[in-house]
Order: structure tokens, then sequence, then C-alpha cells
């Protein structure tokens, strides 16, 4: 269901509707079209219609999997209810990187630094590499709190383990360093 990477959200519903309608020629929606569904409503932000699918979800072989939680997680983030993302987090069967950061990066947009830095510690723990996105993630969070020597001390920490900064990375260190009127220091990230 190519649709849903261009948010052709309509027509992917369409089609959806088509595969379980078509004049006795039903097909039935395996779980990657489940998933597909749930996951584009997910990102949507409408929690109410990705509940739906993943009810589907619970009725089908084999059920909900990594991708099926990590869109969940995603979904309540973006919806502002953190709780309910950690809730979905900590039912995983297994996790991985993307659903560490999605995680972390709600709990950072809703204000728990504190919170998300000790889903950090549990990343590891859990033998997940943070990647790019989970670096710059955090490192943004720390600037806006104003921890520069944290954010500063991620970001060394990253190039140290081979992960190398992207263009955003860089953005919110120069972004944070020019707010703070320290163009100098910018102009070296450059």
């Amino acid at each position: 269901m190519c649709l849903s990477r261009f948010s052709m959200v309509d027509e992917m519903i369409s089609l959806y509707k088509e595969m379980l309608t078509d004049n006795g020629n039903s097909v039935f929606p395996n779980l990657i079209t489940l998933n597909t569904m749930l996951n584009s409503y997910c990102k949507l932000g409408n929690m109410a219609v990705a509940r739906l699918f993943f009810v589907r979800i619970l009725r089908c072989e084999p059920g909900p999997d990594l991708f099926t939680y990590t869109s969940l997680v995603l979904g309540y983030c973006r919806n502002d209810d953190v709780e309910r993302a950690c809730g979905v987090f900590c039912v995983m069967p297994r996790r991985n990187a993307v659903s560490y950061t999605n995680l972390i990066h709600g709990l950072c947009e809703a204000g728990k630094l504190h919170e998300a830095l000790e889903f950090w510690a549990r990343m590891r723990e859990d033998g997940c590499f943070p990647t790019v996105r989970t670096y710059t993630v955090l490192v943004c969070a720390l600037c806006e709190s104003g921890r520069e020597l944290e954010a500063l001390s991620l970001f060394g920490e990253m190039r140290e383990r081979g992960c190398e900064p992207n263009v955003y990375t860089y953005t919110v260190l120069i972004d944070y360093l020019c707010k703070e009127g320290r163009m100098d220091e910018a102009l070296k990230m450059l």
C-alpha cells in the first residue's frame, strides 16, 4: 500500500474497502495491510480509527508485531498522550531503535526530558543502539532546556560511537548557539 507513503489516506481507505467488497471476490487483509492502515492513521494522529485497525490486528494471525506497537507509540505521542504511549511501549514483546526514538521524542515534546533520558539509558540495556535521530532529538531537548553541556557531551559521544551527525543535528546546535548570541561558535560548526 504505497498510497500511505504519499499521504493519500482517502485513496488508501477506498482501496481497502474495495478489497473487502469486491462482489464475492473479497481479498482479506493480512497483517501487512492492517499495519499499513494503522500506521497511516497513527501518523495522522487519528487514534480512534487506528484503534479500530488494532482490534482487527488482534483478531488475525500472527497478531500484533513490532511495527504495530511502534506505530501505536508514534500515534499516541503525536496526540500528546505519552502515558498511553508508555503503556503500549511497556507491553511490547520486543523493541527497536525506532520504537525507542518515537517514545523518547514524544516525551521530549511533552516536556518530560527526565523520563526521556531514563528510556535513553534503558535503550542500551535493551540492546538497541541510538540512531542519528535519537541523538538529535535528545540534543535538541537538552538545548531547549538550557542543558548545553549535556547536549554537547551527547553530541561528542555520538561522534565517538561512529554515529555521524546530520544536517538536523548541526541545525539544532547552530540554532541554539545563535539564540545565545554566540555567533563565532555557531560559525565553527559549519
